[in-house]
């Protein structure tokens, strides 16, 4: 995708590799890397339902054996 924005002219070299550099620093960050651990069993913008019977789309759902782990990336305001 970085490569598709600075093929568009969206960024620049500079810009590019600093946003790389920071997507790697998050991936290595202590309390984030096990959400990217190649263990878990990943579904992207998958549907679950709640106890009280919502329907939720969290952006990535991750399983292993009977854990699993919710995320959802918040940007912006709400």
């Amino acid at each position: 995708m970085l490569e598709r924005f600075r093929f568009e002219g969206m960024l620049d070299a500079v810009e590019m590799k600093e946003i790389r550099k920071k997507i790697l620093e998050l991936l290595e960050h202590p309390q984030l890397k096990r959400f990217f651990d190649t263990d878990w069993e990943l579904r992207s913008e998958q549907e679950i339902l709640t106890a009280d019977g919502q329907t939720l789309r969290p952006d990535r759902v991750l399983t292993k054996g009977k854990d699993a782990i919710l995320l959802d990336f918040k940007t912006g305001k709400q």
